[in-house]
C-alpha cells in the first residue's frame, strides 16, 4: 500500500485536532455554568485551629463535605473534632458549629467518607468508655449520637482507623487502651458500621483479630476490599523486645476471617526494634485487580535514629505474597534523606503506585511499577517536585496530625487519572507562610496548565496553614486552608477554595523535566509549533551563559540535552535560545544543583540474590581508590573488585556470576578514602 506524503499526513493530523477542539467547546458550552466560589475559598467558620488533620470528600453537587481536627478555647483536654458542609455554588448550608452538628470530644478518632456526601466520625470516648460511629451531613436514619461498636464498659480506644466499604459501611480497628504504660502490646479488634445504621451480629463486641503494639497514634491502617470487607494491617509486638513485626489480616463484611487468613495476619515483614518506626502506621492500598500494596518505613543501618527508608510489599487478596516479589519486599529509597516524613502511598492510575514523602528540601515523588520496579531513569531516591524549572522553600510546620510525623506539613491526593495533587506550605507568603497547590501526572512532570511552582492558594494579604485536599470531580481541586495561628489555641478562620483546572495554552517553549542524575544533569523542553530548532545555554554558578549544543525537535515537538560535564556540588543554569523575527530568544531557563556524592554502600541488588550470583549497589564520594569486597561469615575473601576508576556517583558491580557462590550470608565491604561501610547479603540456590 503506498504510503501518503508526510505533508497530507500532517494536515489531516492537524484538522483531526482542530475537529476535537470544536467537539470539546461544543461539549463544554452545553455544561451548565460553573458556580462563581469566592476568590479565596467558602468561608467554614471561625474556630481555634489547630490542624491535626482535615479530610475532603467531593459531593456530587459539585461542592464537598470537610471534617477535622481542633482544639477549641484552650480548655479541652482532648480533640474535638467538626464538619462543615459546601454546596455546589460555595454557600455553606452547615458551617462549623451548625445547630445539630456540633463538635466530638475524643481522644482516638478518624474520618472516612459516606455516602451520600457525608462524614463518617469513628472515635472512642474517654468516658463513658465506648467505640462509636457517627454519620454526617449525609442521609438521614443515623442516630444522633452514633452507633457504639464496642460498649460501655471497654477501655476508650487507641491507634483507631476507619475506612468505607464497598457498600458504604465503615470498617473500623481499634485498640482498646490497657491498664498499662504506652508502649506495650495490646488486643486489636475490628468492627464494622453498616450504612444502615446496624452491626452484622457476626462482629459481637469486635472481632480480635490478634496483638498489636501501642504508642499513642494511628499505627493500624485499614483498606475496604470489594466484597464489603477489608484489610487490617498493624505493628505487632509480641516477641517482647526481640522483634516488631508488620501483620496484615482480612475479615469479610460479616465479621468472620476471610477464608486462608488468620487472626495473627500475615507476616509482612520483621524488624529489630531499634530499626523500626513504631508511631509511624504501616500504608496499605488496593490496586484494580484485587491486590493490596503495603508501605512501611524503618531506619537505616539498623538504628530508628538515621534517615528513614521506605519499604513496599505486594500481597494477593488470599494471603500470599505477589508472584516475583522478595519476601523483605522492595526498598524504595536505598541512599535515605534526614527528617523523611511519613510517606503517603497513591495509586498511579494503573497496576503501580506512587509514593510521596518530604525531607528537609523537598517534597519527593517516588514510582513503583505492579513488579516491583522503578521506571527506568527514574531516581532513586525520588523525583524532586520543587527542582525543575524554579524553586520554592517548605515552611517548617510541625503536621499535628494524629499520629503522623511530617515534618513539612504537605499533603497530596490522587486526580483519578494516574497522577496526583501536591499542596504544601511555603515560605514565599508576606506576611507569613502561604499555602500552594500543583498537579503532577504519574512520569514525574507538571500536568497541562500547571507548574513547578504550582499556585497560592490563600489570599496573600494573610497567612495561611494547610488542612486537606481533595479532588473536583470535574478536574480541579479541593483545598482547605486556615488563617495562621501565631499562637497556641488562637482564634482562626476556615476555609475551602476550590482551584479550577487549567488547559494549556500556546507557548513559545516550556521545561518539561530537570534533573540531576548520577553526577550527569539531563533537560527536556518542548517547543512551539513551527520551531525547526533551539540552541542550549549553559551557566555555571550564575557565570555567563555560553552555547552548548544545537537541537532538533523529535516528533512531539519536544528537545532533550544530557550534560555529562557537570561537576558535583555546583548550580548550573540553562536555557533555550530560539529564532523568532530574524531575532533570538531566550526562554525555558532552569537551574539545577548537582549534589556532591557521598560515599554509601546500598548492599546486593536484589536481596537475597537468587541463583548463587551477587551484585553490589553503592556509591562513590570521587575518583579515588576504592575497593569492593564480598566475605563470607568467616571473614573470608570471596571477591574483590578495585571500584575507583568508576568515579563519584552511583554503580552497580557484578562480585560473583550466576553459579559461582554457594548459598548463605556474607558480607559486603566498601573502603575509599579511610572510610569503610558494610552490608548484609543473602545468596539464595
Amino acid at each position: 500500500m503506498a504510503r501518503a506524503p508526510a505533508g497530507i499526513k500532517r494536515f489531516a493530523t492537524l484538522r483531526a485536532v482542530a475537529s476535537f477542539l470544536v467537539a470539546l467547546g461544543l461539549a463544554l458550552a452545553a455544561l451548565p455554568a460553573a458556580a462563581a466560589w469566592p476568590p479565596y475559598g467558602a468561608e467554614l467558620g471561625s474556630t481555634y485551629f489547630w490542624f491535626y488533620d482535615a479530610r475532603v470528600y467531593p459531593n456530587l453537587d459539585g461542592g464537598a463535605s470537610v471534617g477535622y481536627f481542633t482544639r477549641e478555647g484552650g480548655t479541652q483536654l482532648y480533640p474535638l473534632l467538626e464538619t462543615a458542609l459546601v454546596a455546589g455554588d460555595g454557600s455553606t448550608p452547615f458551617p462549623l458549629d451548625s445547630p445539630g452538628i456540633g463538635s466530638s470530644d475524643m481522644s482516638s478518632s478518624d474520618l472516612s467518607a459516606s455516602g451520600g456526601g457525608g462524614i463518617y466520625l469513628a472515635h472512642g470516648y474517654p468516658a463513658p468508655a465506648s467505640i462509636n460511629v457517627e454519620r454526617r451531613l449525609g442521609p438521614p436514619g443515623w442516630p444522633a449520637s452514633g452507633l457504639t461498636l464496642a460498649p460501655n464498659g471497654t477501655n476508650w480506644a487507641s491507634d483507631l482507623s476507619c475506612a468505607r466499604t464497598s457498600d458504604d459501611g465503615c470498617l473500623v480497628a481499634w485498640i482498646p487502651l490497657p491498664d498499662v504504660p504506652v508502649s506495650a502490646s495490646g488486643p486489636l479488634y475490628a468492627s464494622i458500621a453498616r450504612s444502615d445504621a446496624t452491626v452484622d451480629p457476626g462482629w459481637g463486641t469486635g472481632l480480635p483479630l490478634g496483638s498489636a503494639f501501642l504508642v499513642g497514634g494511628h499505627e493500624t491502617s485499614v483498606a475496604a476490599d470489594d466484597a464489603g470487607g477489608g484489610y487490617v494491617a498493624w505493628w505487632n509486638y509480641s516477641q517482647g523486645p526481640v522483634q516488631f513485626e508488620l501483620r496484615l489480616t482480612r475479615v469479610t463484611a460479616h465479621g468472620s476471617l476471610a477464608p486462608g487468613w488468620s487472626a495473627g495476619g500475615l507476616l509482612v515483614a520483621g524488624f529489630s526494634t531499634i530499626a523500626v518506626y513504631p508511631s509511624i502506621p504501616p500504608r496499605i492500598l488496593r490496586l484494580p485487580g484485587g491486590d493490596l500494596m503495603v508501605l512501611w518505613k524503618t531506619g537505616a543501618n539498623n538504628t530508628a535514629i538515621s534517615p528513614g527508608v521506605f519499604h513496599l510489599q505486594r500481597v494477593r487478596p488470599d494471603g500470599t505474597l505477589a508472584l516475583g516479589w522478595p519476601a523483605a519486599g522492595v526498598t524504595l529509597n536505598p541512599a535515605p534523606s534526614t527528617n523523611s516524613s511519613t510517606p503517603d502511598l497513591l495509586s498511579d492510575g494503573g497496576d503501580g503506585v506512587l509514593v510521596v514523602w518530604a525531607d528537609e528540601h523537598s517534597i519527593r515523588l517516588n514510582r513503583v511499577l505492579g513488579s516491583g520496579a522503578t521506571p527506568p531513569g527514574w531516581p532513586g531516591n525520588g523525583l524532586a517536585l520543587n527542582t525543575v524549572g524554579q524553586s520554592f522553600t517548605l515552611a517548617w510546620s510541625d503536621d499535628r496530625r494524629q499520629g503522623k510525623d511530617n515534618v513539612y506539613n504537605f499533603r497530596c491526593c490522587s486526580d483519578g487519572l494516574g497522577g496526583l495533587f501536591v499542596a504544601w506550605p511555603d515560605s514565599r507568603g508576606n506576611p507569613g507562610p502561604s499555602v500552594w497547590v500543583t498537579h503532577w501526572t504519574n512520569t514525574g512532570i507538571p500536568w497541562n496548565g500547571w507548574t513547578v511552582a504550582g499556585r497560592m492558594v490563600n489570599d496573600p494579604a494573610v497567612a495561611a496553614d494547610l488542612g486537606g485536599i481533595a479532588p473536583t470531580l470535574d478536574g480541579g481541586i479541593f483545598v482547605a486552608w486556615s488563617e495562621h495561628s501565631f499562637q497556641f489555641l488562637q482564634g482562626s478562620t476556615a476555609y475551602l477554595a476550590k482551584i479550577e483546572p487549567e488547559f494549556p495554552t500556546p507557548v513559545l517553549v516550556s521545561l518539561v523535566s530537570a534533573a540531576a542524575l548520577g553526577g550527569r544533569v539531563r533537560l527536556e523542553w518542548s517547543l512551539g509549533i513551527g520551531v525547526a530548532e533551539a540552541a542550549v545555554y549553559r551557566s555555571a554558578a550564575g557565570g555567563p551563559w555560553m552555547r552548548v549544543a544545537t537541537l532538533a525537535p523529535d516528533g512531539r515537538g519536544r528537545v532533550a540535552y544530557e550534560d555529562g560535564a557537570a561537576v558535583p556540588g555546583t548550580r548550573y543554569g540553562y536555557r533555550l535560545g530560539l529564532m523568532e523575527a530574524g531575532v533570538e530568544v531566550f526562554a525555558g531557563e532552569a537551574w539545577v544543583e548537582v549534589p556532591r556524592a557521598l560515599l554509601a554502600l546500598e548492599g546486593a541488588r536484589p536481596n537475597p540474590s537468587p541463583g548463587r550470583a551477587l551484585t553490589a549497589a553503592f556509591t562513590l564520594a570521587d575518583g579515588a581508590p576504592a575497593r569492593l569486597e564480598a566475605l563470607d561469615l568467616a571473614g573470608r575473601r570471596v571477591a574483590t573488585s578495585e571500584v575507583g576508576s568508576l568515579g563519584a556517583g552511583q554503580h552497580l558491580v557484578t562480585m560473583a556470576r550466576p553459579g559461582a557462590l554457594p548459598p548463605g550470608l556474607y558480607w559486603l565491604r566498601l573502603t575509599q578514602a579511610g572510610h569503610e561501610l558494610q552490608r548484609h547479603a543473602v545468596v539464595l540456590p
